[in-house]
């Protein structure tokens, strides 16, 4: 995901220079949505617009879709 504080990272996980957070994964389990504050179960039970993966897996050479993503 991005959208992510590199510096933020640096603080709370004590990334030594000169490496960088610039990517984060969110891994675990999904929970309740009705246990959410109300905007954000309506966030969360929106429906999430997604590009096809053969828009962006490519394979051999850029714009060339992996045979995976068809």
């Amino acid at each position: 995901m991005i959208g992510i504080s590199p510096e933020k990272a640096r603080e709370v996980f004590q990334i030594p220079q000169p490496w960088e957070a610039w990517t984060a994964l969110a891994i675990g389990y999904k929970g309740d949505p009705s246990k959410l504050p109300a905007d954000l179960k309506e966030r969360e039970l929106a429906r999430k617009p997604r590009k096809p993966l053969n828009q962006f897996v490519f394979t051999g050479k850029w714009g060339q879709p992996s045979a995976l993503a068809r």
